[in-house]
Parts: structure tokens; C-alpha cells; sequence
């Protein structure tokens, strides 16, 4: 079907006036689409039957960041009747939704026919308290389907034992080396700088912006708790923001901010550690389940020797000589100059 059948839209108009209840009439009115392309049979097939479907639709018109968010009533509104339309029309069981949609717009779509429960969904909820990551999940169950417990309630009691068994700080992140922190991500690189392995603080990587911005957090942080931000190792910050229109930290709510689109290229720099979280070693953590690797042997180990950066593997004690250039001793070792598409640089970087 399409996402705005003819009519929907006065095409003289902008579709951010478009009336919700308009889009919702015309796509519940519009034939279901049968049969779809299909690359595996190279033709139009049937659209096979599902028991559960997991959608995140987009969530542009429902952002809290987005000023000019119009809910149901913006461009993204009519795919969400389309999603109700095709549960309801092909009779699906189950359905997940991850997306800050309103419940009452839904129910007005579905609540005839399912169930709705929508869950607020935490990352303490899983042990990781110390990230902020709010998520919102709605389950829609068929009235015609026997449920034996309310989604809601079970979820409540998975996380509450969850909660008492795991708990995180900021600081329980920090686990990569500064060889992965600085050298394996290109940063040195990029910016035309040299790593230097033995220097305990990256702040010489960052950019002026950077180096702005934490200095400009460090005297918002003294002003306001009256000490060193070095002192706190849960501190940490969000140099992809500009601090003087927002302070992204975890000082208030000692989590990690929330990680976002422009997350990619700004770095959250802890100012005790002197370093910044890397998607290797540190924000990829986040994602899974708390664990306590301390009475566990490191997989890998890096040492310098004359010839270079030598890693071992300490499982099966083979040793690999990185590619690099030395041009003065392990302090202006510059990795994978000569050879970034080596095999070993691949196997580090992903």
C-alpha cells in the first residue's frame, strides 16, 4: 500500500497541515499490498504470515530534540497508520513497537483488536545505571490470543531482580588500554598528529573545539560542586554539544549522557581518566551485560619492542608485529601508516 495514498495530501499545501484523521481514513481505506518483489524468487511474491512483528519506526516527529516535531500530524505520521493497517489486516498475533508514539493514537487504531502495553524501558533495567539510555516499547497482543501474564508485570519482575543483582558507574567503563583509545580508531591519524604511547593523558589529540569545550565544562564544574573535576572518575562529557548552549555531563545524573546521531564524531571525554570512550573498548560495554572481567587473563597484550608494536595473544601465544613507522622510539610510533589495509590492522579495527 502506499505510505500516502492519492488524496491524503493536497499536494498545494504543505503535508505538515494534513489532518492526522485524514492520513489514518485514507490508508485504512487503501487495498492491502498481496504481493511484494521478491529477490530470492525474482518475481512477485505473496507476503508470508508473521506471529510477531518487531518494528522503531521513525521516530523524527516524536523526538524531544526535534523543536519543530509535529507528532501524528508530520510527515512520518501516515507510516504509522500504514504499520496498524497491516497488523490488522493480515490478522498478525503480536507486535513490538519501539518508538515514543502516543498510546492514545494507537488505541485508536488498534484498541478494538489488541491489547496495548506500553513499557518504559531503563537501562538500570538491565544493570547499566551507570548510562542514560529511556527507551519506550509498546506490545500490542490479539484480544483473539490467550495471554498467561501481563507483559507489564513480568517485565517489572525481570528487572527489579535485574536492578539487585547489577549496578553500574561511569567509571566501570573504562577498560580499554591507550593504545586502543588513541591509536587503533585513526584519530592520530585523521587530526595529523603522533600517538605517543606513553603519554597518560589524550588531551593532545583533541581539537581546539574539544579543548575548548572541556575547559569550558572543567570551570562549570568547580563553580558549581566546588572541586577538581579530575577528582571525580564518574565525570564525564559530551564534546559533540557546544557547553555554553548545553552541559551534556553525567554530574548530575551520574550516568553516561545518552548516546546520539552526532556521537559518531563528538567524543565523551572523561576528565579523571584523560581519555575518551571508544566504540572498541568502551561504548559497545553499554550495550550488553554487565560482567566483572578481574580474575580474567586479557586476551590480548601490547608491548614495544625494537622492531615495534608486537601484540600476543595470550590464549594461544602467538605474537603479531603491528605495521607502523617508528621515526624516535615508542613515543612517535605512528601505527599502520605504512600498511592500513594490513590484515592485522582489520582484525583490531573490527
Amino acid at each position: 500500500m502506499s505510505l500516502c495514498p492519492d488524496g491524503v495530501v493536497d499536494e498545494t499545501k504543505s503535508r505538515l497541515f494534513a489532518c492526522w484523521c485524514d492520513n489514518a481514513r485514507a490508508v485504512y481505506a487503501s487495498p492491502s499490498a498481496e504481493h511484494g518483489a521478491c529477490l530470492t524468487h525474482a518475481c512477485a511474491c505473496r507476503v508470508p504470515h508473521v506471529d510477531l512483528d518487531v518494528s522503531g519506526l521513525p521516530c523524527v516527529d516524536n523526538s524531544r530534540i526535534n523543536i519543530k516535531r509535529m507528532y501524528e500530524q508530520g510527515g512520518t505520521g501516515p507510516l504509522f497508520a500504514v504499520w496498524a493497517r497491516r497488523l490488522r489486516a493480515y490478522g498478525i498475533p503480536m507486535a513490538i513497537l519501539e518508538n515514543d508514539f502516543k498510546t492514545e493514537i494507537l488505541n485508536g487504531l488498534l484498541g478494538d483488536a489488541y491489547n496495548i502495553y506500553p513499557l518504559q524501558v531503563k537501562t538500570d533495567d538491565v544493570g547499566h545505571s551507570g548510562v542514560s539510555r529511556s527507551r519506550l516499547y509498546i506490545i500490542l497482543a490479539s484480544k483473539q490470543c490467550q495471554q498467561i501474564m501481563d507483559p507489564g508485570q513480568l517485565y517489572s519482575s525481570v528487572a527489579e531482580r535485574n536492578r539487585g543483582r547489577f549496578s553500574t558507574q561511569p567509571k566501570d567503563y573504562i577498560i580499554a588500554d591507550e593504545f586502543e583509545a588513541g591509536g587503533i580508531c585513526d584519530v592520530p591519524g585523521v587530526r595529523g598528529k603522533t600517538f605517543r604511547p606513553n603519554e597518560p593523558s589524550l588531551a593532545y589529540l583533541l581539537n581546539q573545539r574539544e579543548q575548548e569545550a572541556v575547559a569550558k565544562l572543567d570551570d562549570m564544574y568547580r563553580e558549581r560542586f566546588r572541586e577538581v573535576s579530575r577528582q571525580n572518575w564518574n565525570l564525564v562529557y559530551f564534546l559533540g554539544d557546544d557547553p555554553s548552549w548545553t552541559a551534556s555531563w553525567s554530574a548530575v545524573g551520574h550516568r553516561i549522557p545518552t548516546f546520539r546521531t552526532n556521537c559518531g564524531t563528538g567524543k565523551f571525554w572523561l576528565p579523571a581518566a584523560q581519555r575518551w570512550l571508544t566504540g572498541h573498548g568502551h561504548a559497545l560495554t553499554t550495550e550488553g551485560a554487565p560482567e566483572s572481567s578481574d580474575e580474567e587473563e586479557q586476551a590480548y597484550s601490547l608491548k614495544f619492542t625494537d622492531a615495534g608494536w608486537e601484540l600476543k595473544d595470550n590464549e594461544k601465544g602467538m605474537t603479531t608485529l603491528l605495521p607502523g613507522r617508528a621515526t624516535g622510539g615508542a613515543d612517535d610510533w605512528v601505527l599502520g601508516q605504512e600498511k592500513k589495509d594490513s590484515r592485522q590492522h582489520e582484525l583490531l579495527c573490527f
